[in-house]
């Protein structure tokens, strides 16, 4: 019966990477396609053999490749998030990560004048940093993990407060390139920016993806987990190191766009009904959400907004969901 169980998960989980896999490449070849000048898909393989169109190869490929790197570290950033500490709300994007990536960045852009790798290595260092104070300000409590949540929600309003005073006081010229970059975006994307990230996404995500059996056995119970041998605090640790990694470098790239993190992993959860394997579903959940945006956002819409303001209309109404049966839970008990 258990081996019978196993093998219908595996199916479960094999099958729903199938599926999404195949929907993000059919987003991927329609976003090649689609633009200003609408190519065939028979003109943009050739386009790709040859290397040949300067509008697919140069612009379009590049804008994709980053979106479904950094919407596949978003998802198993913020899944990672929210098994560990057993909370839909803790996410990078909602305990402060992202902001402390963004302050940073934002301190590079207005203030340094700054631009380019520079900013890349200032936001992975605002968004270490800032996990780190969240980390050591929450260390020395019973309910570590809880309280984590409630310093990186602090911490996430101080450090917005932070962003719009560097705003309010910088001069106008400097604003545009840090409101394009707190919002989110997929303009000026690179290979170069791909060669980076690729290794990292595979790297710490394979670590993620190994870890996953211990990470399961701890979300069901702490008492649980010590006695079948799972080192709790060891655990614990590298999947907020390898998660923080993940979400930084996506941010470091693209910006904070906003609530891929917070909404992969339910979305993960509902599509693989509970899979303990959830998690690269949740990583490919993240790329399909960030290539529709995108396709919304440059086809659809009269304007193009950058990815970031789409991504944050869909999780708004998520949130407020979220918090709204948060608190009826606790109403009840």
């Amino acid at each position: 019966m258990i081996k019978k169980l196993a093998y219908r998960q595996r199916r479960q989980m094999w099958v729903c990477i199938c599926l999404l896999s195949f929907m993000v490449i059919l987003l991927s070849g329609l976003e090649l396609m689609w633009g200003n000048t609408f190519y065939s898909p028979w003109e943009v393989i050739q386009a790709l053999v040859h290397q040949d169109n300067f509008a697919v190869v140069q612009l379009r490929l590049p804008r994709v490749l980053v979106g479904i790197l950094c919407g596949f570290a978003f998802g198993i950033a913020g899944h990672s998030f929210q098994t560990m500490f057993r909370n839909p709300l803790a996410s990078p994007d909602i305990m402060g990560v992202s902001s402390g990536a963004a302050s940073f960045a934002v301190f590079g852009l207005l203030v340094l004048h700054k631009s380019g790798i520079v900013i890349s290595i200032l936001s992975v260092m605002g968004a270490l940093f800032t996990s780190f104070l969240i980390y050591r300000f929450a260390n020395n409590t019973d309910s570590k993990l809880t309280k984590m949540i409630l310093v990186g929600l602090g911490m996430q309003a101080f450090l917005q407060a932070l962003i719009s005073y560097m705003i309010l006081k910088a001069a106008p010229n400097d604003l545009s390139n840090a409101m394009r970059w707190l919002s989110g975006s997929l303009n000026h994307s690179s290979m170069d920016e791909v060669l980076r990230l690729l290794p990292i996404v595979i790297l710490i995500g394979g670590i993620l993806m190994w870890i996953q059996p211990h990470v399961q056995i701890l979300k069901l119970s702490k008492e649980m987990a010590i006695p079948l041998g799972v080192n709790v605090k060891r655990i614990q640790m590298l999947v907020f190191v390898c998660a923080v990694i993940l979400a930084a470098v996506a941010a470091s790239t693209t910006g904070p766009i906003a609530s891929v993190a917070f909404l992969s992993g339910p979305i993960a959860q509902k599509i693989s009904r509970q899979n303990q394997n959830s998690l690269p579903i949740a990583g490919l959940v993240g790329s399909l959400i960030v290539l529709l945006a995108d396709c919304i956002s440059q086809n659809v819409l009269p304007i193009r907004y950058p990815v970031g303001v789409i991504t944050g209309v869909l999780g708004a109404p998520y949130l407020i969901y979220t918090l709204l049966r948060l608190n009826k839970k606790g109403g009840r008990g």
